[in-house]
């Protein structure tokens, strides 16, 4: 199980005027993160890195069927301030995909700094690719999505001085022509906004991503922490990657 986070901020700090692209939706105290992580731990789950995870993609299902992984999309920093600590604190590694250029209307203040991206790794964080600019892909001419995807990987490789091995999909659009421009790239693998699902080495290049309630107690969030359910229901995630695959025309955002 992958979990897909962007915000973790207290109520008090969340700016009143923002724009579009934040996403402020889907944001949690750092006191229901901190719930989640330690209730899915309780619960069994193991966390791990996405590298670790991607490795063990192809191990038979019942060795890795209680591991999980933690991303985080966009590069705000109040992932830096409030997130980290958590993560740090219970010691548990995580991904973060960043816009390695402008995002429309956003303030740079509310995105994390060069050096607290550098400084990521002390943490056992690791930077992931989400485009250059949070792009509408399937929209974009060729020669664009090259530049969104892969200029993206070698300008924050350039950043960092290591290699950023995962992508992202800005708002889960993707199709074909997008998860190729991805390959091409050099990732090894992209994270969809699909759930709830058991991901395989068939789905490497949209990877199912899950979403709980802010309190982990609605029926959804047994269902999703629960293997054999995301099990026995994943054929309606499958279907949704095939539609999305098969798709031309400009998608809207999960």
């Amino acid at each position: 199980m992958i979990l897909m986070y962007h915000h973790v901020c207290p109520a008090e700090c969340v700016p009143r005027e923002h724009a579009p692209l934040e996403g402020w939706q889907y944001c949690l105290s750092p006191q229901q993160f901190l719930l989640q992580l330690t209730t899915l731990q309780l619960r069994g789950w193991q966390f791990v890195s996405l590298q670790s995870y991607c490795a063990r993609l192809a191990q038979p299902i019942s060795s890795r069927a209680r591991l999980a992984c933690v991303t985080f999309d966009d590069g705000w920093a109040d992932n830096f301030e409030f997130a980290v600590p958590v993560l740090s604190r219970l010691g548990i590694p995580a991904v973060i995909f960043v816009v390695s250029g402008e995002m429309s209307g956003v303030p740079q203040h509310r995105r994390m700094s060069a050096p607290q991206l550098l400084s990521l790794r002390q943490h056992g964080i690791t930077v992931g690719a989400h485009s250059s600019t949070h792009a509408v892909l399937p929209r974009l001419s060729a020669a664009s999505l090259q530049s969104q995807v892969a200029d993206c990987r070698h300008r924050l490789q350039d950043l960092t001085g290591e290699g950023v091995e995962f992508f992202a999909y800005p708002g889960g659009r993707f199709n074909l022509p997008v998860v190729e421009a991805v390959q091409q790239a050099g990732f090894q693998a992209a994270c969809s906004v699909i759930g709830m699902a058991v991901n395989s080495p068939h789905s490497r290049f949209w990877l199912y991503r899950d979403v709980f309630s802010d309190g982990m107690d609605q029926f959804s969030d047994h269902l999703r922490s629960t293997f054999w359910c995301r099990r026995l229901l994943g054929w309606r995630a499958k279907l949704r990657v095939a539609r999305r695959l098969q798709d031309t025309s400009p998608q809207s955002c999960d």
